[in-house]
Protein backbone atom coordinates (compact mmCIF):
# COMPACT_ATOMS: atom_id res chain seq x y z
CA UNK A 1 0.00 0.00 0.00
CA UNK A 2 0.76 3.86 -0.41
CA UNK A 3 3.10 5.33 2.28
CA UNK A 4 1.24 5.95 5.35
CA UNK A 5 3.53 7.37 7.37
CA UNK A 6 2.33 10.60 9.68
CA UNK A 7 2.50 14.29 7.93
CA UNK A 8 1.38 17.40 8.79
CA UNK A 9 -2.38 17.84 8.75
CA UNK A 10 -2.25 13.69 8.00
CA UNK A 11 -4.54 11.85 10.73
CA UNK A 12 -3.45 8.48 12.02
CA UNK A 13 -5.31 5.74 11.42
CA UNK A 14 -8.15 4.97 13.89
CA UNK A 15 -7.95 1.44 14.08
CA UNK A 16 -6.81 -1.60 12.43
CA UNK A 17 -9.29 -1.49 9.71
CA UNK A 18 -8.40 1.70 8.31
CA UNK A 19 -5.31 3.59 6.48
CA UNK A 20 -4.47 7.35 5.49
CA UNK A 21 -3.07 7.71 2.33
CA UNK A 22 -2.62 10.36 -0.18
CA UNK A 23 -5.17 11.43 -2.53
CA UNK A 24 -4.27 11.31 -6.22
CA UNK A 25 -5.14 13.84 -8.80
CA UNK A 26 -8.62 13.32 -8.93
CA UNK A 27 -11.22 14.78 -5.68
CA UNK A 28 -13.83 12.02 -4.53
CA UNK A 29 -16.23 12.25 -1.95
CA UNK A 30 -16.94 10.38 1.28
CA UNK A 31 -18.08 6.28 1.00
CA UNK A 32 -16.15 6.03 -2.68
CA UNK A 33 -14.40 2.76 -3.06
CA UNK A 34 -10.47 3.87 -4.39
CA UNK A 35 -7.67 1.60 -5.44
CA UNK A 36 -4.24 2.82 -5.98
CA UNK A 37 -2.60 4.12 -8.89
CA UNK A 38 0.96 3.79 -10.06
CA UNK A 39 2.43 6.38 -7.75
CA UNK A 40 0.53 4.87 -4.58
CA UNK A 41 -1.88 7.44 -4.28
CA UNK A 42 -5.16 7.00 -4.28
CA UNK A 43 -8.09 7.17 -7.10
CA UNK A 44 -11.77 6.32 -7.42
CA UNK A 45 -11.80 2.42 -8.78
CA UNK A 46 -13.45 1.56 -11.35
CA UNK A 47 -13.68 -2.50 -12.84
CA UNK A 48 -13.89 -1.98 -16.44
CA UNK A 49 -9.71 -1.66 -16.13
CA UNK A 50 -7.13 -4.07 -14.40
CA UNK A 51 -5.38 -0.89 -13.16
CA UNK A 52 -8.46 0.64 -11.35
CA UNK A 53 -10.68 -2.20 -10.32
CA UNK A 54 -9.35 -3.71 -6.95
CA UNK A 55 -10.72 -1.78 -3.94
CA UNK A 56 -7.98 -0.82 -1.46
CA UNK A 57 -11.22 0.63 0.56
CA UNK A 58 -13.41 2.70 1.12
CA UNK A 59 -13.06 6.46 1.81
CA UNK A 60 -14.81 7.68 4.67
CA UNK A 61 -13.78 11.32 4.42
CA UNK A 62 -13.60 13.77 1.49
CA UNK A 63 -10.58 13.23 -0.89
CA UNK A 64 -8.44 16.40 -1.51
CA UNK A 65 -5.81 16.01 -4.20
CA UNK A 66 -2.59 16.08 -2.53
CA UNK A 67 -3.93 15.26 1.15
CA UNK A 68 -4.50 12.07 2.94
CA UNK A 69 -8.07 10.70 3.68
CA UNK A 70 -9.47 8.31 5.84
CA UNK A 71 -10.03 5.12 3.96
CA UNK A 72 -11.54 1.73 5.33
CA UNK A 73 -10.28 -1.36 4.29
CA UNK A 74 -12.46 -4.01 6.59
CA UNK A 75 -15.60 -3.71 8.79
CA UNK A 76 -18.52 -1.92 9.20
CA UNK A 77 -19.15 1.39 8.05
CA UNK A 78 -21.77 4.06 8.51
CA UNK A 79 -22.76 7.07 5.88
CA UNK A 80 -26.25 8.69 6.06
CA UNK A 81 -28.78 7.96 3.34
CA UNK A 82 -27.69 10.97 1.04
CA UNK A 83 -23.93 9.96 1.26
CA UNK A 84 -24.42 6.54 0.08
CA UNK A 85 -26.85 7.36 -2.63
CA UNK A 86 -24.66 10.03 -3.93
CA UNK A 87 -22.48 6.47 -4.45
CA UNK A 88 -24.71 3.96 -5.34
CA UNK A 89 -27.41 5.80 -7.26
CA UNK A 90 -30.17 4.68 -5.12
CA UNK A 91 -32.40 7.15 -2.71
CA UNK A 92 -32.46 4.83 -0.11
CA UNK A 93 -29.00 4.84 -0.05
CA UNK A 94 -28.05 0.98 0.47
CA UNK A 95 -29.94 -1.96 -0.06
CA UNK A 96 -29.90 -3.93 3.05
CA UNK A 97 -29.09 -7.45 2.26
CA UNK A 98 -27.31 -6.64 -1.05
CA UNK A 99 -23.59 -7.24 -1.89
CA UNK A 100 -22.11 -3.71 -3.56
CA UNK A 101 -19.18 -4.07 -6.77
CA UNK A 102 -17.28 -1.66 -8.00
CA UNK A 103 -18.88 -0.04 -10.77
CA UNK A 104 -17.99 -0.50 -14.37
CA UNK A 105 -19.65 2.39 -15.87
CA UNK A 106 -18.83 5.20 -13.54
CA UNK A 107 -15.26 5.47 -11.66
CA UNK A 108 -15.65 5.29 -7.93
CA UNK A 109 -19.55 4.01 -8.07
CA UNK A 110 -20.64 1.43 -6.41
CA UNK A 111 -23.01 -1.10 -7.99
CA UNK A 112 -25.16 -4.48 -6.70
CA UNK A 113 -25.14 -5.49 -10.56
CA UNK A 114 -22.13 -7.88 -10.60
CA UNK A 115 -20.11 -7.07 -13.41
CA UNK A 116 -20.21 -8.68 -16.64
CA UNK A 117 -18.98 -9.02 -20.29
CA UNK A 118 -15.34 -8.94 -21.47
CA UNK A 119 -13.05 -6.88 -20.28
CA UNK A 120 -14.46 -6.26 -16.69
CA UNK A 121 -13.31 -7.13 -13.40
CA UNK A 122 -15.64 -8.59 -10.61
CA UNK A 123 -14.30 -6.45 -7.09
CA UNK A 124 -16.66 -7.08 -4.28
CA UNK A 125 -16.68 -3.72 -1.74
CA UNK A 126 -19.49 -5.07 1.02
CA UNK A 127 -22.65 -6.25 1.85
CA UNK A 128 -25.29 -3.95 3.10
CA UNK A 129 -26.05 -4.20 6.75
CA UNK A 130 -28.58 -1.56 6.44
CA UNK A 131 -29.94 1.43 4.25
CA UNK A 132 -26.66 3.59 6.08
CA UNK A 133 -24.12 0.94 7.35
CA UNK A 134 -21.94 -1.48 4.95
CA UNK A 135 -20.12 -3.89 6.26
CA UNK A 136 -17.00 -3.25 3.93
CA UNK A 137 -15.10 -6.79 2.75
CA UNK A 138 -12.87 -6.28 0.18
CA UNK A 139 -12.04 -8.91 -2.56
CA UNK A 140 -9.40 -8.80 -5.45
CA UNK A 141 -10.62 -8.74 -8.89
CA UNK A 142 -11.65 -11.62 -10.95
CA UNK A 143 -12.81 -11.37 -14.50
CA UNK A 144 -16.41 -10.83 -15.02
CA UNK A 145 -18.82 -14.02 -15.55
Amino acid sequence: MADTSPIAGGRAPTNGNSYNPIVGPTAYPVGTPVCENAAGRTIPALASSLGTATPTGVATAPGVPGQRSMTQFAGPMSLTIAEWAAITGEVIGLTPGAVYFVSTATAGRLTKIPPTGDGNLSSQVGIAVSNTDLNVQLSASQPAG
